[in-house]
This record gives structure tokens, sequence and C-alpha cells, in this order.
């Protein structure tokens, strides 16, 4: 085990806890202007129901990116039920695609 791995385990769960309220935490958030209410409109979970979190949505997609890159290089080192209970309440699986698929032999071009 490397000493990076070693030192990203003693961290890992702190920083796991803290992405997850941040990718949970709705208000303040900026879109276009900073949002700093549920009655403003629309809200950041009706524009980006995956992303809403953090102040910004690139801010929430880099977090995300960062709890699955934590719970591959040291998945002992947090709370991975709390981690992918965030993941896929954030991240579900796509609805299956009525009525998109072209004929078989077609082309889209």
């Amino acid at each position: 085990m490397s000493t990076q791995q070693t030192d990203l385990r003693q961290v890992a769960s702190t920083y796991a806890a803290t992405i997850v309220k941040a990718t949970n935490q709705e208000y303040p958030n900026a879109l276009r202007h900073i949002m700093t209410s549920p009655d403003d409109r629309p809200t950041p979970r009706q524009i980006h129901p995956a992303f809403y979190g953090c102040f910004d949505w690139h801010s929430c997609v880099e977090m995300h990116w960062a709890l699955v890159r934590l719970l591959r290089l040291v998945p002992d080192a947090l709370d991975r039920a709390t981690v992918m209970a965030t993941l896929n309440t954030h991240l579900p699986p796509p609805e299956p695609a009525t009525g998109s698929r072209l004929p078989a032999g077609t082309s889209r071009f």
C-alpha cells in the first residue's frame, strides 16, 4: 500500500461526509443569479435534478465524481451506505426509452 493511499484513507471519511452534505444542500445556489430560497423559480432541483447541490451545477458534478473516485480507491475508509444512497438518489438508472430507437437497418444520416 502506498503512502498516498494511506493518507487518503485517513481523510476519505471526512471528504465523503462533506461531499454528501454539499451535494444535498440546494441553497444558496447560483444559476445566473444567486438564489436564496425555495420561492425563487425555477429552483436548482428543477433545472438540474441530479446536480442541484453545492453552490453551482459544475461543482456538484465534480463532487459526485469525487465520491465515485473515493469509492473506487478506498471503499473501506468511508460510510459506503451513505455514499451509495446519495449516488443512487441523485443518479438513478435511466428509464427505458420508449419509441426512441430507429427500426433496424435505418440510418440516422
